[in-house]
């Protein structure tokens, strides 16, 4: 039996804009995996293992600043607990149980907007941090050195322009952006995708479409024995609607 309140709070201060806050809790319960897998002499049956858990605080702005724009903005401070470890043998050794020995914090801010510079021009930006905090608690260990808590970036970015050529033209261009990850290391990219459309008429329309234009290819995840390298492409596609 779990408990996952949740409570939420908001001002209205204007009609453009709107303040809110919130608090919930939410857990992970443990997979058949944790539960029962057994490798003799490798893993142990870990009928111990309890659910991870956080109590997530957010708080945050939405509105329009000025007549064209729209803009949100939250911040974010989740406190984890119980989160799975894979602990050694109390001899050192094999073999490996699951256990709940990290715990810390995450914490960031995420933020959009769009503006409409023209009738037919609309820019829209993303931003999202991400940080974390999580260590183990006094007398754990953790055979995966934390891999079990994710890989992510620290910061991701987005730049979007769509356009309206003409009432059966329009052009969308994105810019994009991602920090590095730490382990296993993967550098940061930088990428670009564009996408053209003709509409023929109300139910028929074709595109052709570019994406990762900036690099013949990039890396986006090393946990593979293969590392997974994403490449740049392009196709077309028509669309029709009945």
């Amino acid at each position: 039996l779990e408990y996952l309140p949740n409570v939420r709070a908001a001002w209205q201060l204007s009609d453009h804009h709107l303040l809110w806050a919130a608090v919930s809790r939410a857990v992970r319960t443990p997979s058949r995996i944790e539960s029962d897998l057994v490798a003799p002499g490798i893993i142990d049956r870990s009928p111990g293992f309890d659910a991870e858990n956080v109590i997530a605080y957010e708080a945050g702005y939405r509105g329009q600043p000025v007549p064209d724009a729209t803009l949100s903005v939250s911040v974010f401070v989740n406190a984890y607990d119980e989160l799975r470890t894979t602990e050694l043998s109390p001899a050192g050794g094999f073999p490996v149980t699951f256990a709940n020995g990290l715990a810390g914090t995450t914490y960031g801010v995420e933020a959009w907007g769009a503006y409409q510079v023209l009738p037919t021009w609309r820019v829209s930006a993303g931003l999202s941090t991400l940080h974390k905090d999580l260590k183990l608690k006094p007398g754990r260990t953790d055979f995966t050195n934390g891999g079990s808590a994710g890989n992510d970036p620290e910061l991701q970015a987005s730049l979007r322009s769509q356009f309206d050529v003409t009432d059966a033209l329009q052009l969308d261009l994105r810019l994009r952006g991602t920090d590095d990850l730490r382990s296993p290391r993967v550098p940061g990219y930088m990428e670009a995708d564009a996408r053209l459309a003709w509409r023929f008429s109300e139910d028929v329309e074709l595109a052709l479409v570019g994406q990762n234009l900036l690099h013949d290819e990039h890396l986006e995840n090393a946990d593979a024995a293969i590392p997974r390298l994403v490449p740049r492409s392009v196709y077309a596609s028509l669309r029709w609607g009945f």
